[in-house]
């Protein structure tokens, strides 16, 4: 009998969740379910090859790879190979070799394919005849029982009008079997003490026939559902979306407890959870939700939006030389007005959403089962956030102008139509308007929008077909740029985490510097910090050149001509690759501690300034040596200095952007008007940590860094010194004085020198 046949999921209906179906899907007997592939492959004594395949050591040959979330074992028995999923016996099947033994010499070798001599022939092993499939004989047994128990019933119902009637109870009568008060035969829990005697027993309940069915699974009603909205094919949602929203806790939320990590993510998945069990829901928006939701976590790179490696990779390239076509007709503007036409740009926007119709009920369900970080990269230029993600939404997660899967760390709110255009005069009243609102604004990749910049949208695509069409590309290297992104999110996160390691200690209240460490040791720990980057930066170059310049073309300084092109990209390459190394000095530090450091000269973006280093260094020598307590009183006078600094410069910003301060001024104008208030904000800040005790300029060293701050302290006494003329200089200073301070700061030679000056 087979161990299925007395196994019942209950007698009740049960409510459908989104964890029982992703749980069924993961749950098909896969050794490495509630483990990673990776561990798995540790576990059977294989070695990773670093590109997601794992080697047996013993014979060094690749036998398994991770597909899908899945350790999955190559069938190297034949010459038709194949793959087999460690949840199907891949381990044992692939490992297995056929054996024989030779009946002459005693030794296992591979069995001939014909045996010849009757030793041989004997050796042979008898064939064994093929088995049912698990289960098989138990369904036969369940069938044939059913047929038996629909025709006894019939039966029955047949007799029931020779029975006698006797009363039985209320609103029935007594016969061959109950009937109940609609005329039909009663069973199951109606007849007294059958429910009990049965209890969870499947297989007596399927003889009994006439018995109620046990309550639907969610897989059951999931596919009536498929039938009843014309669905083809079973329903199977992302299955490692759990398992991505798994890793994540564990590993940015730093929860290692399983409960923990299982009731967080119960909690987060509960809003698609309510959809799933929703009457009505479309199975096909759900398994579109879990597919996106299990991306968003498989391509999250993390860390700061605006410091991307902002490189399109192929698959933007393509989209963008393939559809450029029907972009530039749409937005070319009328050859007579010179006015781009919005109605066209307006439907154009419209149809090139996948799923226009997606409910906002099945965004908003996604949008709360995300992590608040992941939502924040949504919205932005006045859109509000869920109605960017519902826009994403409707473009199954799609950049606007290229059609390229586009994960939120990269997406940028851009203007189809410049707002200056509705200066002209010409524009009616409805389109002006439109293109004031956030309809005019479309969701593109943020490289696409970095390679725009000022230019026309035509222009932007003639370019990338001109540098990127046809064979022009060199094969992988757009992707492995692209791909650096993760890298250079490692290489920004491992200095804090080395700092934090080494140098802090945490309370309920936050972490701290650890007691005893001063500024030697700050200063050490940063060191070998950033001897480690260099030595990834180093692994990343030397993987670059082996892969994409094994001829070294960046070091020749003479190349052939056919080679010139390919030259200049890998130059332009190894600076995108330059670019990647982390930040050094003391501003790891402060990110693993927790203390802002962003100077926002606008109210837009947030960067710093010449300068900027010192003051920090100077706070953290404030920090260093202190408690606890102390500590984090300095680290709240800066905080709410900084806080101050960027809110008085956004607000000055606002301001001579919404007055006429840059009305009439043209590109270079406007820039430089910029460009002062910026100087203006990054002086307050200095000036503010002068007093405060955080920047002491007698200390610096000369350099870059003390003359950008001398710069902004003393900009007007400088401009003032240097608009006073010789005359005012001979006026303030006897030149006979001046002669003796000079003979005193250069020694006895530089007294002699002077005397003999004929003055």
């Amino acid at each position: 009998m087979s161990r299925w046949s007395v196994w019942s999921r209950g007698l009740e209906d049960k409510p459908r969740f989104l964890s029982n179906f992703v749980k069924e899907a993961l749950d098909t007997g896969n050794p490495s379910v509630g483990s990673s592939p990776a561990e798995r492959a540790r576990q059977l004594g294989l070695q990773s090859d670093g590109s997601g395949g794992y080697i047996d050591p013993e014979t060094g040959q690749k036998v398994a790879a991770t597909v899908n979330g899945e350790l999955v074992f190559y069938d190297n028995r034949g010459q038709g190979g194949g793959a087999v999923s460690d949840g199907s016996g891949g381990a044992e099947l692939a490992n297995a070799q056929p054996t024989w033994q030779d009946p002459a010499t005693g030794m296992a070798i591979t069995p001939p394919s014909r045996p010849e001599s009757p030793e041989e022939q004997m050796a042979v092993p008898d064939p064994i005849p093929a088995s049912a499939p698990a289960g098989y004989d138990s369904f036969m047994n369940q069938q044939r029982m059913r047929a038996y128990a629909q025709k006894n019933a019939n039966n029955m119902q047949n007799n029931v009008d020779q029975a006698a009637a006797t009363p039985h109870a209320a609103g029935t009568v007594q016969g061959i079997n109950p009937i109940g008060p609609d005329g039909n035969v009663m069973g199951g829990s109606d007849i007294e003490g059958v429910q009990e005697g049965l209890g969870d027993n499947k297989e007596l309940r399927d003889k009994s026939g006439i018995l109620p069915k046990p309550g639907k699974t969610f897989q059951q009603m999931r596919q009536e559902l498929q039938r009843s909205q014309g669905e083809q094919g079973p329903f199977t949602p992302q299955q490692d979306l759990q398992t991505r929203i798994d890793t994540r806790l564990s590993d940015k939320g730093g929860i290692q407890d399983q409960a923990e990590v299982s009731k967080k993510r119960e909690q987060m998945l509960k809003p698609l959870q309510a959809l799933a069990n929703q009457e009505g829901t479309d199975p096909r928006v759900m398994h579109r939700l879990t597919s996106l939701g299990s991306r968003l976590y498989k391509d999250e790179i993390g860390g700061r939006k605006d410091k991307k490696l902002n490189q399109m990779n192929d698959e933007i390239i393509d989209g963008v030389i393939q559809n450029g076509d029907k972009v530039k007709e749409v937005f070319a503007p009328d050859p007579e007005t010179g006015l781009p036409n919005v109605q066209a740009i307006a439907q154009h926007l419209e149809e090139t959403k996948e799923f226009p119709d997606t409910p906002i009920e099945a965004s908003k369900a996604l949008w709360k089962s995300i992590p608040p970080e992941m939502r924040s990269n949504f919205g932005g230029q006045g859109k509000k956030g869920f109605d960017a993600f519902h826009d994403w939404v409707c473009r199954d997660g799609k950049c606007a102008m290229s059609g390229a899967w586009m994960h939120p760390d990269f997406i940028n709110e851009d203007h189809q139509i410049p707002h200056s255009t509705t200066r002209n005069p010409g524009l009616s009243d409805e389109d002006r308007d439109y293109i004031k609102s956030t309809k005019n604004l479309w969701a593109i990749h943020k490289s696409l929008n970095q390679v725009m910049g000022e230019k026309e949208k035509g222009q932007t695509i003639d370019d990338i077909t001109s540098e990127y069409g046809g064979d022009k590309r060199i094969e992988g290297l757009q992707d492995y740029l692209f791909s650096l992104n993760k890298e250079r999110e490692e290489i920004h996160g491992n200095l804090p985490k080395m700092l934090e390691a080494s140098l802090l200690d945490s309370d309920d209240d936050g972490k701290f510097l650890k007691e005893g460490v001063d500024m030697d040791g700050v200063d050490g720990a940063i060191e070998m910090g950033q001897h480690r980057q260099e030595t990834i930066m180093q692994d990343i170059m030397d993987a670059f050149k082996s892969r994409f310049d094994p001829d070294d073309l960046i070091g020749n300084r003479k190349v052939p001509e056919e080679s010139k092109a390919k030259k200049a990209k890998l130059q332009k390459a190894k600076k995108v690759i330059e670019s990647i190394k982390g930040k050094g000095g003391i501003e790891p530090l402060f990110r693993a501690l927790g203390i802002p450091t962003t100077f926002r000269a606008d109210s837009q973006r947030g960067g710093s300034f010449t300068g900027m280093a010192p003051i920090l260094r100077g706070v953290m020598g404030q920090i260093a040596g202190q408690p606890k307590e102390k500590q984090r009183e300095i680290i709240k006078q800066w905080s709410e200095m900084l806080s101050a600094s960027n809110k008085r410069a956004g607000s000055k910003w606002d301001e001579i952007h919404g007055d006429d301060t840059l009305a009439g001024l043209d590109k270079d104008g406007r820039l430089a008007k910029e460009l002062e208030y910026k100087k203006e904000a990054a002086r307050h800040v200095a000036q503010q940590a002068q007093e405060m005790g955080f920047l002491d300029m007698d200390s610096l060293e000369d350099g870059t860094d003390k003359k950008g701050l001398l710069e902004l302290l003393n900009r007007d006494t400088l401009y003032e010194q240097n608009e006073e003329s010789m005359i005012n200089f001979q006026d303030d200073f006897d030149l006979r004085e001046l002669l003796e301070l000079l003979m005193g700061l250069m020694g006895d030679e530089g007294e002699q020198e002077l005397t003999d000056t004929p003055f």
